[in-house]
């Protein structure tokens, strides 16, 4: 229960500083994201640029063999949402494994209008992935639901014939709850070549894949040694391979940078105008309680006859002493004045 109200004090502290941060930084922070979304390159353009730049009547000349296997020359539709349609042309051979032991695969290729070449590819790796209880997978004080999903990653690595590794031994919100490491065998690898000339083709060493992110390991990889290797080989303007780049390998284009870059600066003005609203406000209202303060005074209480209670009365000064005959003397009536 203790637990429980901690938990609970630190999501509300937690909250409050996100958003005194966000009304702080919000404004300016959308602008400057929104104004580098407005300079990137509009993804829909220019996969459509590269989808009519493609030629695939030269391909129509690949004939010949990889690893002594017959190519086949296989044609497959690329359907991206807001862009034409268009067709990928590749040439496949499914390889044999001679050598299950070895650490690396060797393929030939010899395919006409190519210039032949010989492609070293990793024949397995050790893939280590590791398990982390986020907020996104549970909320912060339900443990077990943590622990739940660290149970569910390492019966995962199991049945995949990995090792699995748990640290620390209880999972957390925001603690790493274990790490899997486990050996993929290579199941389809990915030429491609550069067309050098109309219809003339070289090994282009820069794409290890016509996977993204273009490596060696972005080849297909799966936890059980296969018999046979699917070999594929593209042209580097082949639709398959621009998709790829303009999609960072999901096939999916999502939102218009510009028009996100475009919500984004409304949004962070709208912020700002909030700002400038929320402390015009304030400085006017501290103001005002401060010329309301120095100028209030207490008030004077009257009587009926009018005379203020709060102020002292002063009384007009004595009249100043009248001149007295000599002879005179204190106490003694003046004497008579005599008559003219």
């Amino acid at each position: 229960m203790f637990c429980g109200i901690l938990d609970a004090v630190e999501d509300c502290f937690k909250t409050v500083v996100a958003v005194a941060c966000c009304l702080i930084l919000g404004g300016p922070v959308l602008i400057i994201v929104g104004t580098l979304f407005l300079r990137q390159e509009d993804g829909k353009k220019s996969l459509t640029a590269a989808l009519k730049e493609f030629d695939p009547a030269p391909l129509n000349a690949w004939t010949g063999t990889i690893n002594d296997v017959p190519i086949t020359l296989i044609r497959r539709p690329i359907d991206v949402e807001g862009v034409p349609r268009a067709t990928s042309i590749f040439a496949e051979a499914v390889i044999p494994v001679t050598n299950p032991a070895s650490e690396k695969l060797s393929v030939s290729v010899k395919v006409d209008t190519v210039t032949p070449f010989t492609r070293d590819a990793l024949l397995r790796y050790s893939k280590r992935t590791t398990h982390q209880c986020s907020t996104a997978k549970c909320k912060a004080g339900q443990h077990c639901q943590c622990e739940h999903n660290a149970r569910a990653f390492q019966d995962k690595c199991a049945a995949m014939r990995g090792t699995f590794d748990g640290f620390p031994r209880w999972c957390t919100v925001g603690r790493l709850c274990g790490e899997c490491t486990l050996t993929v065998y290579l199941t389809q690898l990915y030429l491609v070549a550069r067309e050098i000339s109309k219809g003339e083709y070289t090994e282009d060493t820069s794409f290890r894949s016509a996977n993204y992110n273009f490596d060696d390991r972005a080849n297909v990889y799966e936890p059980t040694m296969p018999s046979s290797i699917t070999v594929r080989l593209y042209s580097d303007k082949d639709p398959y391979i621009a998709v790829q780049r303009a999609t960072k390998g999901t096939g999916k284009l999502g939102a218009n940078p510009h028009t996100v870059g475009i919500i984004m600066i409304v949004l962070g003005v709208l912020f700002l105008l909030l700002e400038i609203g929320v402390c015009t406000a304030l400085i006017c209202y501290f103001t005002r309680r401060k010329d309301t303060t120095s100028d209030a005074l207490p008030h004077a209480m009257q009587g009926e006859d009018g005379s203020n209670y709060d102020t002292p009365v002063s009384s007009p000064p004595p009249p100043p002493p009248q001149p007295q005959p000599q002879g005179y003397g204190y106490g003694q009536p003046p004497p008579p004045q005599p008559q003219p």
